[in-house]
């Protein structure tokens, strides 16, 4: 057995030794090789088709769904998302009142800056103010993100 691409065009884009997600699998006599290109000969004789989105799970014999993607903390989000989630979480008045305490420059910052990072220190500061953690900074950075 070997395993076959068809691309979009319906051509055989490539015969390979293992399985891979997104191939099929087909008899050897289904295609020839003539100067390293392999050439489309007998199309009744596929087997299967892989979901191109499956993955080979070499201890199940199966094709399966692949891990979740990682979860990525946004380094940076806007300060409109920023305003928005405290609105959101009631916090708005509370961290406005938190900057109202701090250096002009924070203040500046706070007012005319267009994004916010995560790992500011006026970012830093304020949370500790107002009493979040780094796993709800965390999760409001990516809550925000999707505002």
């Amino acid at each position: 057995m070997k395993f076959i691409n068809i691309n979009a065009n319906g051509n055989l884009a490539g015969s390979f030794p293992t399985r891979y997600a997104g191939c099929m699998e087909v008899e050897d006599s289904v295609f020839e090789i003539g100067n390293n290109n392999p050439t489309w000969v007998w199309s009744d004789k596929i087997k299967t088709f892989v979901d191109p989105r499956l993955v080979w799970d070499a201890d199940a014999q199966a094709y399966v769904a692949p891990p979740p993607a990682p979860i990525i903390i946004p380094d940076e989000i806007t300060m409109t998302q920023c305003r928005e989630l405290l609105f959101d979480k009631g916090l708005y008045d509370a961290v406005n009142s938190a900057i109202a305490t701090m250096p002009v420059k924070a203040q500046i910052a706070w007012e005319y800056r267009g994004t916010v990072r995560r790992d500011s220190p006026l970012v830093l500061e304020v949370a500790s103010q107002i009493g979040l953690t780094s796993e709800q900074m965390d999760q409001w950075f990516l809550e925000a993100s999707n505002l």
